[in-house]
C-alpha cells in the first residue's frame, strides 16, 4: 500500500475514499495522531492516477461529482455484500458433502 496524501477533515477523506472506490481504486482512509487523515492506495498502478484525482479533489471538494460518488459507493458496497452472501450460500464444505 502506498500513501498518496492527507486531508484535514474526516468527511472529506471518507468522501474521497468513496470516490476512489467508485473509480475502481482500492484504498484505505486512516486517522493520524495530528488529526489529519491519510489516504492509502492498494495498487501500485493506481498511485499516480489517485494522486491526480486527489489534486482535483483538493481544489473543489464540494463538487457534486464527489458527493454522487459517495452515494454510488454505498450502493456498490451493498451489492458486493449481497454477492458475497450469495456465494457463501453456494459454498459447500467438502466434509459436508462427503458426510
Amino acid at each position: 500500500m502506498r500513501m498518496i496524501g492527507h486531508l484535514q477533515d474526516e468527511s472529506h477523506a471518507r468522501t474521497f475514499g468513496d470516490y476512489l472506490y467508485v473509480q475502481g481504486i482500492g484504498n484505505q482512509v486512516e486517522a493520524e495522531k495530528d488529526g489529519t487523515w491519510v489516504i492509502w492506495v492498494e495498487g501500485e498502478d493506481d498511485v499516480d492516477p489517485a494522486r491526480n484525482l486527489l489534486r482535483s479533489y483538493v481544489t473543489k471538494p464540494n463538487d457534486p461529482e464527489f458527493r454522487r460518488a459517495a452515494a454510488k459507493a454505498t450502493e456498490l458496497r451493498e451489492k458486493e455484500k449481497e454477492q458475497d452472501e450469495a456465494a457463501a450460500k453456494r459454498y459447500f464444505d467438502a466434509n459436508e458433502l462427503l458426510g
